[in-house]
């Protein structure tokens, strides 16, 4: 009988991978240090046009390879063809690097030899926030924090560059939508699904000349993570608009021509439209993540929000004495992004 029945057995065969636009003298030395440690590299040009010639001093070392492409297309794309690049030729995992000095081969070495202990495991190599400059420091943590309040997810680098990612889930892992810096913010969202579990470990925090040679653009590319953090908040409104348009259709309905009671008209009126949202939020806007999205959730949560809200109007116009026109839409507005979060954290693992 086989000593390992009953166990997975996984090899982890590992190669770098660093996806590169307009790169300088710092890709060349991080290759070669690469290259002295004998670890097998690839580099995407993500379609540069200028110092080309520092690809062709990269490839010149011992393990190091090159591909690219003539068009910028992005980080994530560039990662997608590398992921592709690296399965084809028999690797199931890599470790991203990038290409700025922020990432030395001590902590890339560390980064695969955890990732050879957690096969399934993202491992993400997490920073120092105390030693980043402030907009960095400042725009990292805030990120952390809504990360955490939206997918109920604790991390403490949301924006490291340096993952040991393994392809267990190739497919989940080139079907990510994203093309940019916000594919990396994507694949944490789906990180249960395509993951068994997230590694962090510290590694060392390095701004070289305060991050000059990144070439994120803090406003633009800010918004697209931003985007993506909140990616189902735009067709959860449409999904709630949909149903207010509903509620007060019914509720009229059988006010004037069924039932001539306010009561019994409210009551049927949100149970039907409350009813066509709960299959729309769980069929369109949280679709193919709804295990946790069930009948008895929704209401359950429906009649919470609702004694939340008699609640705090009680407390902001009987006791705090505000106008009630005021506080109607200020409890409105806080309630509605509480069921928003809550919504969106079950159906993400």
């Amino acid at each position: 009988m086989s000593p390992f029945k009953g166990k997975e057995v996984t090899t982890v065969k590992c190669a770098v991978l660093i996806p590169c636009y307009e790169p300088d003298e710092k890709l060349k030395n991080l290759c070669m240090a690469l290259s002295a440690k004998g670890l097998y590299t690839l580099v995407v040009n993500d379609g540069s046009t200028k110092n080309l010639e520092i690809f062709d001093d990269c490839a010149k070392f011992n393990n190091i390879e090159v591909i690219g492409y003539a068009e910028n297309h992005g980080k994530g794309h560039a990662l997608k063809v590398g992921f592709e690049y690296l399965r084809s030729r028999g690797y199931n995992s890599c470790v991203t690097a990038d290409s700025d000095g922020q990432h030395t081969p001590e902590d890339i070495l560390r980064i695969m030899a955890e990732l050879e202990k957690n096969p399934k495991k993202l491992i993400l190599g997490v920073r120092d926030k105390s030693l980043m400059p402030p907009k960095s420091k400042i725009g990292n943590e805030m990120t952390c924090k809504l990360f955490r309040l939206l997918y109920g997810i604790r991390l403490s680098d949301t924006q490291t560059g340096l993952r040991g990612i393994p392809f267990s889930d190739f497919d989940g892992l080139m079907s990510i939508k994203s093309e940019r810096y916000e594919y990396e913010m994507e694949m944490l969202i789906d990180s249960g699904k395509l993951f068994s579990g997230i590694v962090e470990l510290p590694i060392e925090t390095i701004y070289i000349e305060d991050n000059r040679g990144s070439h994120f653009h803090p406003i633009k590319d800010g918004a697209k993570i931003y985007s993506v953090l909140f990616g189902k908040l735009p067709i959860f409104l449409v999904s709630s608009l949909i149903s207010f348009i509903l509620d007060y259709g019914l509720f009229n309905l059988f006010y004037y021509v069924i039932f001539k009671s306010s009561t019994v008209s409210t009551v049927i009126a949100r149970a039907i439209s409350g009813s066509a949202n709960f299959l729309i939020n769980r069929n369109v806007v949280f679709k193919g993540n709804n295990e946790k999205y069930t009948f008895w959730r929704y209401w359950t949560l429906a009649l919470c929000i609702l004694a939340a809200n008699l609640l705090l109007i009680k407390l902001l116009v009987d006791i705090a004495g505000l106008p009630a026109f005021f506080a109607k839409i200020i409890v409105e507005i806080i309630l509605y992004f509480v069921n928003f979060i809550i919504q969106n954290r079950w159906t993400h693992k």
